[in-house]
């Protein structure tokens, strides 16, 4: 028996316009219905997430951030973490900075 299916966000779970069609939401939420879990995988930021409240009776598990952050759709709080320690990536910042002054890096700090 299935236990769960998981599915990334943007261009799959999600179409071009960055919506949910109502074909994956039913998807869902039949899922849920029949006991088994959806989890979504994306490399979004957990504070993207917005367009998941139509599967909140769902109660999907979410992996945010590349699967660094498990977060909790219902209660809007993250459930864990892997994080970078901050002076680490800062010396990665500046010998990657130091390689090529023209690269532009981003970093999401909880």
């Amino acid at each position: 028996m299935i236990k769960a299916i998981a599915s990334d966000l943007d261009g799959t779970f999600l179409g071009a316009d960055g919506l949910p069609s109502e074909r994956n939401l039913a998807v869902v939420r039949r899922a849920a219905e029949v006991g088994v879990r959806t989890i979504f995988a994306t490399g979004r930021p957990f504070r993207w997430l917005d367009v998941l409240r139509p599967v909140l009776d769902a109660d999907p598990l979410v992996l945010a951030s590349n699967g660094a952050v498990r977060y909790d759709l219902h209660r809007h709080e993250v459930i864990s973490a892997d994080l970078i320690d901050p002076e680490a990536a800062l010396e990665v910042v500046a010998d990657i900075r130091a390689s090529d002054p023209k690269l532009m890096l981003l970093l999401e700090l909880l």
